[in-house]
């Protein structure tokens, strides 16, 4: 018997969690560089010019990840937060100073979420970041904890929802939401991961755009997973917001997921949520050689071809 409001039901095993792509391979157990090289990742990008064109006025994107930092002075105004709740993990990104992962390592993932929305920030500094906390500050949760956090995006409006995580299995309650939010017109962007290879659940599912990683020579990281994926964007020693007011650099597909969506939320502002912006990303980008099974078109360096389809 279906019951109102159930898409699907599956049981939430402790051994299927959700954990940030860092803690695969490129961020080494979350090492965020305090030494800033600047930001050369995305000096191809000429955001001075994407400002010219918009900047995601009206847009909101959900960041679905550890929390994040709103006093940052890059995302002070800029963040609604999650109140507390017996539904939510809530929005503010916070230290547990445990290991709740058991991998010997406390906090690695402690600023992962406030890196990516500052990164969302930094491409589309008008639009509106939805802070939805699913992860811990090791990166651990559950696919309900996801789940509810999708449900959540969608109830607050998002306009672009932001993945820069991966689940070690597949599940269909998340991939039924999923599919709801594909079908109200919700841009979905997700890591495809860190490791070489097909891209991980979620960003494997064709209701989300998946987005490998390059470094500033434009060249696919040697981290990304690749086989398959159509778009890479910078990726690669991306500097950033961290807690506590302070900045940081760091590598992995997911600082090249948060440059899409920050991207997504551009075109979003100015085309409207109703056009496929996912093909306009796709049709603007520049094409790289074919690597693996798949050619992976640069979302970068893009601003020319983005000009002469807005005119």
């Amino acid at each position: 018997q279906r019951i109102a409001r159930i898409l699907a039901v599956q049981e939430d095993d402790a051994t299927e969690i959700t954990s940030p792509v860092e803690l695969t391979m490129s961020f080494f157990e979350g090492d965020f560089e305090d030494t800033l090289p600047g930001q050369d990742a995305l000096a191809a990008w000429q955001l001075d010019r994407v400002r010219a064109l918009g900047a995601g006025a009206g847009v909101k994107v959900a960041v679905l990840d550890t929390g994040v930092d709103p006093t940052h002075p890059l995302l002070r105004d800029r963040v609604q937060l999650l109140d507390e709740g017996e539904w939510s993990l809530g929005s503010l990104e916070r230290q547990q100073n445990v290991d709740s992962d058991g991998d010997g390592v406390v906090d690695e993932a402690f600023g992962h979420g406030t890196h990516v929305a500052g990164t969302i920030a930094t491409i589309a500094p008008e639009a509106e970041i939805l802070a939805i906390r699913v992860l811990d500050s090791d990166g651990v949760g559950t696919a309900f904890d996801l789940a509810r956090g999708l449900v959540r995006a969608q109830e607050w409006g998002a306009d672009v929802v932001n993945l820069s995580l991966v689940l070690n299995g597949e599940s269909d309650v998340v991939d039924e939401i999923l599919g709801d939010l594909s079908s109200d017109d919700v841009l979905i962007v997700g890591a495809a991961g860190n490791r070489p290879g097909e891209p991980s659940f979620p960003a494997d599912e064709s209701d989300v755009l998946s987005v490998a990683a390059h470094d500033a020579a434009m060249l696919l990281a040697d981290f990304s997973a690749s086989i398959g994926v159509r778009l890479a964007a910078p990726g690669v020693e991306v500097l950033s917001a961290f807690p506590g007011g302070r900045w940081a650099s760091a590598s992995g597909t997911s600082m090249a997921a948060a440059t899409a969506s920050g991207a997504a939320a551009v075109l979003t502002g100015i085309l409207g949520r109703t056009n496929d912006a996912r093909g306009v990303l796709r049709d603007t980008a520049l094409e790289l050689e074919p690597i693996d099974d798949g050619a992976i078109d640069l979302l970068g360096a893009a601003t020319d071809a983005h000009e002469q389809l807005l005119r």
